[in-house]
């Protein structure tokens, strides 16, 4: 029946309003390292951005011929995620080695990636779990060069946010001095 605890109550405030993405978001996760730090995606982009205060977006991918189904950050490296594709592949970016496009594509399924999740096994090695658009679950074990990071990565991919957000302030600024 109806709830009539809720009868009466206001609605909440919005906090924030900001369009990120032009289609349906698939996917919006906080990064397990930075918190404020947004991966959301549409089937089209990829999106990063700082909700912290003011909604700033990082990092926008390129339109892509394949729809995308679902993103993930690693939970084990700062500057790695991982996105779902229609066709069944899966794209494995890293943003401190290449920030303008994915590090590689791997094919991982017959079908349509639906979700991505990471777990460790028995043996303490990071899994990957694939969710199929047939109903199926394929679980890999996850490459060390892909679970283990380097030293000073969490610094270095902090040190590449704040590099990003500089660069979106500093054209902000350009740009209102130019319409003044």
């Amino acid at each position: 029946g109806f709830d009539r605890s809720l009868a009466g109550r206001q609605n909440p405030q919005v906090t924030i309003k900001a369009q990120l993405l032009y289609h349906t978001v698939l996917s919006f996760e906080e990064s397990p390292f930075m918190p404020g730090i947004f991966l959301a995606c549409d089937r089209a982009q990829i999106v990063i951005t700082d909700l912290k205060t003011t909604p700033i977006e990082l990092f926008r991918s390129s339109a892509r011929p394949q729809s995308i189904t679902c993103a993930v950050f690693s939970p084990t490296r700062p500057s790695v995620f991982l996105v779902g594709k229609e066709n069944g592949e899966i794209e494995v970016w890293a943003m401190l080695d290449k920030s303008h496009e994915c590090l590689f594509t791997q094919s991982a399924a017959s079908s349509k990636v639906m979700s991505l999740s990471f777990g460790v096994g028995d043996n303490g090695r990071q899994l990957l779990a694939v969710g199929c658009g047939d109903g199926s679950l394929m679980i890999y074990e996850v490459p060390e060069f892909m679970s283990k990071p380097s030293n000073e990565e969490a610094e270095a991919m902090k040190q590449f946010i704040e590099q990003q957000r500089k660069f979106v302030t500093q054209t902000d600024d350009r740009f209102k001095i130019r319409a003044a």
